[in-house]
């Protein structure tokens, strides 16, 4: 589901000198938890936030979202490879993330 020809890089990874800047951008999804646990509904929001960044990278002409944070409740929660935030409900999970769009070389 993931393209791999967009990058996706956290917060505190390094990369390349971009050739342009697109801006910031935020990726705000809920996904149903009815009939799943609250760690599957977290992983499918998560899923699809990153599917949406990739999407505004692609529709903007860069190839990476860089600076990826997750958001929790008004707050910057810095991304790792293993965490992110998550508001779990009762109907619904909630992840929002933002990175900045970028064409690195």
């Amino acid at each position: 589901m993931l393209d791999s020809g967009i990058a996706l890089l956290w917060a505190d990874q390094s990369y390349a000198t971009p050739i342009k800047d697109f801006g910031r951008f935020t990726a705000d999804k809920r996904t149903s938890v009815m009939h799943s646990s609250d760690t599957e509904g977290c992983e499918r929001a998560f899923l699809s936030a990153l599917i949406e960044l990739q999407w505004n990278a692609k529709r903007e002409g860069g190839n990476a979202v860089v600076r990826i944070r997750s958001l929790g409740q008004n707050r910057q929660f810095s991304l790792s490879t293993t965490s992110y935030s998550c508001q779990p409900g009762r109907v619904s999970a909630h992840v929002t993330l933002r990175g900045e769009v970028v064409k690195i070389p």
